[in-house]
């Protein structure tokens, strides 16, 4: 890496939002993990319960079953959601180098 003494703030902005979203890239598989072991436990728990109990857990599940279908989902907005702000970064860096031409 190299430190450069003329980066302008519109750069460094870029950088920001790069760093950003590959950060939230590299969380995904922590944020992934724990919905599943969180979806392992609650049926785990559910097997194991009987009579009123069962009843109860039924019930919570029906709650996590909206947190499962979002952990699944996770992965693929997760995607959508990089891809599109690279375009946009792409797109801000374009329009940085146009402005940078422009004073020459």
């Amino acid at each position: 890496m190299e430190l450069q003494d003329d980066t302008s703030i519109g750069e460094e902005t870029i950088g920001f939002f790069a760093f950003s979203v590959k950060f939230l890239m590299r969380l995904l598989p922590f944020v992934f993990g724990v919905a599943f072991i969180g979806m392992a436990y609650s049926l785990i728990r559910l097997i194991g319960a009987d009579g009123y109990e069962a009843a109860f857990y039924i019930m919570s599940n029906y709650e996590y079953f909206g947190y499962m279908v979002w952990a699944l989902m996770l992965p693929l907005t997760a995607y959508l959601t990089f891809l599109f702000y690279y375009l946009f970064i792409d797109h801000m860096r374009a329009t940085l180098c146009l402005f940078k031409l422009k004073k020459k």
